[in-house]
């Protein structure tokens, strides 16, 4: 027969630092955050506003660069693409109207009952809240709400 001088005792304190030298990593591993990747919160998703999403009334600040003139006031988005609005201009004019509006993915478009046209793109954001727009006759507004 073979000869065995293997101390069972030998084997026995190799296995307990064995074990210990684990106990200690996984302690180290739990401080240190787990040692595993973080999970983020993911990104969110970005989508084109909707018709029912920009039904509101817009405070509108306008200007026309070639004659220095302004304008401040509301336009009202509706329900099914009609549009109201209500405006005093820097001259003293005041222009109540109405007219149609509609909204291609980013793309705003403004029609009113006095011709003018504007349009302006939303930039991709997660709330639609501010708009740049120019029109066909050269005014430019804001709209926020």
């Amino acid at each position: 027969e073979a000869y065995d001088d293997t101390d069972d005792s030998t084997l026995m304190w190799v296995g307990i630092g064995v074990g210990a030298a684990a106990v200690i990593a996984g302690a180290v591993a739990l401080g240190s955050g787990g040692g595993g990747g973080s999970v983020s919160d993911p990104e969110p998703v970005i989508t084109p506003p909707t018709a029912d999403s920009l039904v509101d009334p817009w405070s509108a600040h306008g200007s026309s660069p070639g004659s220095g003139k302004t304008y401040t006031g509301t336009y009202h988005l509706y329900q099914g693409g009609s549009l109201g609005y209500d405006l005093n201009r820097s001259d003293g004019e005041h222009l109540v109207g109405g007219g149609s509006w509609s909204i291609s993915e980013y793309r705003l478009k403004i029609y009113t009952d006095h011709g003018s046209r504007y349009t302006g793109s939303f930039s991709p954001a997660e709330t639609y809240d501010s708009i740049d727009m120019s029109a066909s006759n050269g005014w430019n507004v804001t709209l926020t709400r």
